[in-house]
């Protein structure tokens, strides 16, 4: 179960520093005179695929996991899918019944409305995958949206249930520039032929 922010936290844009390295770098001769190969070294993690990819190990991971999220290890298999990519949920509220869904100003990142989850700030921001799953980054818990219920400050302290048609509009209304976009055409393809409607039983 989930819930909005009740304010609208910016979005964070990454910048990286470039520093000039002062020190000489060796010719290879001279780096030869100094280097020492003992014989062990482990080239198994080459076998399969870049080594820029993180290879996951243990019952919670199968293959490579793009999300990199290193505590997938040891967790249900169920919460980190072999080549599953994860991407912070920003959107109006997705609920079927909810009249934000296509209201750009009342985009948000959004919570797990559940007892020690979303006091992290923004490391508690919710994710959505290329499969259409969401993951609480506190508690892990990974379920599809159409399992998911929102509550806005349309329709407070009720949670709605979601439709694949509601998410789809919610979702296109904020295409995030920073979602890649091979990413962001999957989840269109998922929303086409994974459709589902919204549940009745609303609180």
């Amino acid at each position: 179960m989930t819930k909005n922010n009740e304010y609208i936290l910016p979005k964070e844009k990454p910048f990286e520093t470039v520093y000039e390295l002062k020190n000489e770098i060796p010719s290879f001769e001279e780096f030869m005179k100094s280097y020492e190969n003992d014989g062990n070294v482990n080239y198994d993690d080459l076998s399969v695929c870049d080594i820029s990819i993180n290879k996951c190990y243990g019952p919670g991971c199968k293959g490579y996991w793009p999300c990199g999220d290193s505590r997938c290890n040891g967790y249900s298999s169920d919460s980190c899918r072999t080549n599953e990519r994860f991407h912070p949920l920003f959107t109006p509220c997705p609920a079927a019944r909810c009249p934000d869904q296509q209201d750009p100003d009342k985009a948000t990142y959004w919570l797990h409305d559940t007892s020690g989850c979303g006091n992290n700030g923004s490391s508690s921001r919710n994710k959505i995958s290329d499969e259409l799953r969401i993951r609480c980054p506190d508690c892990f818990d990974t379920t599809h949206m159409e399992y998911n219920k929102f509550t806005c400050s349309a329709h407070k302290n009720k949670h709605w249930w979601t439709s694949s048609m509601s998410f789809s509009r919610a979702f296109n209304v904020v295409y995030n520039s920073d979602l890649p976009r091979d990413m962001y055409i999957k989840i269109l393809d998922e929303l086409k032929t994974h459709k589902w409607k919204a549940r009745v039983d609303d609180e």
